[in-house]
């Protein structure tokens, strides 16, 4: 399913109608494809940069599920460019060294820890 850039489209909640706009793809992060009731089912984990209602447009990054009706969103998450950039800073940054496991208190079987007063 092709989403056209700054195209106005609905999502539904329980609740309420919820629309949003598209305004870059930048990318898939994941895909699954199995079978649902028999129908064929198509879920892809995006990165999009995408304004919901008339909130400021933010990075998200989301489930979409193609249905035969269109897509439909799950649950994810919003960043603004600052955080974004902030998330790529913490995964580009060389992994921390692993520290000693500090040592293990060994307690007696069926012994009590009193409290000093």
């Amino acid at each position: 399913m092709e989403i056209k850039k700054n195209a106005t489209t609905k999502a539904t909640t329980k609740k309420d109608e919820i629309t949003y706009k598209v305004l870059e793809e930048c990318g898939i992060l994941d895909t699954k494809e199995y079978q649902r009731k028999g129908e064929d089912v198509k879920e892809t984990l995006r990165l999009r940069y995408i304004q919901w209602g008339n909130y400021e447009p933010k990075y998200d990054i989301r489930w979409w599920v193609e249905t035969a009706e269109g897509e439909k969103c799950g649950k994810g998450i919003g960043l603004t460019g600052e955080q974004l950039s902030a998330l790529k800073e913490l995964l580009n940054a060389p992994e921390p060294k692993a520290k000693e496991r500090p040592q293990q208190c060994k307690v007696k079987r069926n012994s009590t820890i009193t409290k000093k007063k």
